[in-house]
């Protein structure tokens, strides 16, 4: 999905939403209390896709706007270095903290379902 992209206008915009949503689906999914193989879990996809659509539509203006005031920062904070700029970083680190609130919050339907349906205790 990345390649095709790459080079274009849209290929770090791609690049960037689909891996938000790899990282959020797996870390929901991650352990056999929220496991995709449970029925009553598998009921909530639909409701999480929806949900999922607004956070889309935040990271993408988030990364546009700090693509946009790239070139108004100081040097210092834009220079590239062997392991990129401490503004991709801090980008990196305000993108990791909205994909853990949305995951904690997804985890916690699936909890109160599990809960709310009487399906044992949640390990």
């Amino acid at each position: 999905m990345f390649f095709p992209t790459m080079g274009t206008q849209w290929g770090l915009p791609v690049a960037t939403l689909a891996s938000y949503s790899v990282l959020v689906y797996a870390l929901t999914f991650r352990d056999k209390n929220c496991s995709l193989h449970r029925p009553q879990v598998q009921e909530l996809l639909p409701r999480f896709l929806l949900m999922h659509v607004p956070f889309l539509l935040i990271v993408y203006w988030i990364e546009l706007e700090w693509l946009n005031e790239k070139s108004r920062m100081p040097h210092w904070l834009t220079e590239q270095g062997r392991r990129g700029s401490l503004y991709e970083w801090i980008l990196i680190a305000l993108l990791g903290l909205l994909a853990a609130w949305q995951v904690l919050w997804m985890r916690s339907i699936v909890k109160s379902k599990l809960v709310e349906g009487g399906h044992g205790r949640l390990e």
